[in-house]
């Protein structure tokens, strides 16, 4: 046979080849060349050829492939999973008249992995358009993919911020977790590289090369790199990358091919996420602006049907100055409203609840006695007594905003007839504390489990028991008040035990200077010196 295989044509063949050949005669593997000693992995020379030797290098493949020579079948592919993990066309001969076979190998499997790939992407391309995947699925699947098509140790996809590309939004990868750092990675290094290149950078090993500077001390062990820009016409976006470990293989053109058509995939993707981010976001806005006003304008609103049904009812019997105040009363219920609707419905960027604070010197006594006054023309027969209590040492004046500060007290003391004991008093004490104006609002009743008191002031949060009961509301009154508060630089608070009622506070600086302020009669008319009451 080593006669044979100097001679001629198949000398050619095995000698001169680059492709791996192997000979059999009767059956059995006789030779190797050298080509197929390095792709196989081979230890045998190619004199010594061994078949148990050629079947581990091709692991499952092994008997399909010896079946193909013993028909002698030629243009077949095998996928080797043994010692050489190629994808290889398989061409046998029968060679001369001595039973001998040639079986020559070649290697396609930059050329399959490239038709995997493409398909794998086509796929991907459909599932992203119909499966709408968030932003941070959206790139956990992208990072998955470039590991999955390339075949890497590692894959990671960044965004960046538009034309601020310094600066990280977005980092997925897929790596083991304890390999990457807590925070967001910096745009320095290979990734400032692979960013600035304006298209796709391979780099055979990231040690040493000068990309290599400012890689975090806390990272995957690479070698090996690919990287593609994530571009959307002219805006760079972020890129796409993938590594491998030291004494792994470099990355090919097809590598390249399939992470550049990922990048462009990933650019539509993250374009169409972001826009859908933005209008669901928006549309949440809107719902909760909207959600927002509906209940802001149901204390006004109430009022405003209380002062009308006094007047349709009584006004042949009222005085005119009592009529006249009524008058004015509902045309101040109907400003609300209007100043609701400009604020919640009507701004185009949809500021939050409290919004800036309009600063005014709020006479308290004056803001008291419309308060009262409302409430009295919104009373349902349910409703007990609305005190009021205005303690000596009060400013007579504290800084807010008119509206704001008078729709937190709205809400505190709508809360409190809500869920307060039927028939109970509402108390309002005004009190002086430090620098601020303060307002608690206390009704009897059941009052708030010490679990649910860290969670009264979110927003839609409402107690299992209210939620299962028939009071109506959105959880968003409180929520509310404390952002209202919080504009005003002051505070709120609660204090609630069960069976014995509940008190809410809220907090407004003083006015700098003036007088103190006095209680307010129950009938609106004038300031006393004593606590009043009055049933509302």
């Amino acid at each position: 046979m080593a006669e044979a295989i100097e001679q001629g044509r198949l000398g050619d063949l095995f000698w001169r080849v680059d492709d791996p050949v192997v000979l059999f005669q009767s059956g059995e593997v006789v030779a190797w060349n050298p080509a197929s000693r390095t792709a196989f992995a081979l230890t045998p020379s190619p004199m010594d050829a061994d078949a148990d030797a050629l079947r581990g290098a091709l692991g499952a493949a092994a008997d399909e492939f010896f079946a193909l020579v013993r028909e002698g079948v030629g243009g077949s592919r095998l996928h080797c999973t043994g010692g050489c993990e190629l994808v290889l066309d398989v061409t046998v001969w029968r060679l001369r008249g001595e039973g001998v076979v040639a079986a020559l190998f070649r290697d396609v499997t930059r050329r399959q992995r490239l038709t995997d790939g493409m398909a794998r992407l086509s796929a991907l391309g459909r599932e992203l358009l119909d499966g709408e995947p968030s932003l941070p699925d959206l790139l956990q699947r992208i990072t998955d993919e470039a590991k999955a098509i390339t075949g890497g140790a590692f894959s990671a996809v960044m965004l960046v911020r538009s034309g601020r590309e310094a600066e990280v939004t977005h980092f997925a990868y897929n790596a083991p977790r304890d390999l990457f750092p807590e925070r967001l990675p910096r745009v320095v290094g290979l990734l400032e590289v692979a960013l600035g290149a304006g298209g796709p950078v391979r780099l055979a090993d990231i040690r040493g090369a000068s990309a290599g500077v400012g890689i975090p001390v806390k990272h995957p062990p690479i070698a090996a790199l690919l990287a593609a820009p994530v571009v959307a016409g002219d805006q760079l976006m972020g890129l796409v990358a993938v590594a491998n470990e030291p004494g792994q293989r470099e990355f090919d053109e097809s590598d390249e091919t399939l992470i550049v058509d990922l990048a462009a995939h990933a650019a539509t993707a993250v374009r169409w996420a972001q826009a859908r981010e933005l209008a669901d976001m928006t549309a949440e806005r809107r719902r909760e602006s909207i959600a927002v006003a509906r209940h802001d304008v149901r204390n006004p609103l109430t009022a405003g049907k209380g002062y009308a049904r006094m007047l349709a009812s009584k006004a042949d019997r009222m005085p005119d100055q009592m009529k006249t105040e009524a008058y004015q009363h509902l045309v101040a219920v109907f400003d609300r409203i209007e100043e609701f609707t400009e604020r919640l419905l009507l701004s185009d960027d949809m500021p939050p609840p409290a919004g800036t604070p309009r600063w005014e010197d709020i006479r308290i006594d004056d803001m008291l006695r419309r308060l009262l006054a409302d409430h009295t023309a919104a009373a349902k027969p349910t409703y007990g007594e609305l005190v009021l209590f205005v303690q000596p040492d009060v400013p007579d004046h504290m800084r807010a905003d008119p509206s704001l500060a008078r729709e937190a007290l709205d809400n505190l003391i709508g809360n409190a007839f809500k869920y307060g004991a039927p028939g109970e008093p509402i108390t309002v004490t005004v009190r002086s504390e430090g620098d601020q104006v303060r307002f608690d609002v206390h009704n009897l009743g059941e009052g708030i489990a010490a679990e649910d008191q860290t969670h009264v002031f979110e927003r839609y949060w409402r107690p299992e028991r209210v939620r299962s009961g028939a009071i109506p509301g959105t959880g968003l009154g409180l929520a509310i008040v404390r952002e209202i508060a919080e504009a005003h630089g002051g505070l709120v608070g609660v204090s609630s035990r069960p069976e014995e009622g509940t008190t809410f506070w809220v907090t407004f600086p003083a006015a700098v200077g003036g007088g103190t302020a006095q209680s307010v009669d129950a009938k609106g008319l004038g300031p006393t010196a004593s606590k009043r009451s009055s049933r509302t």
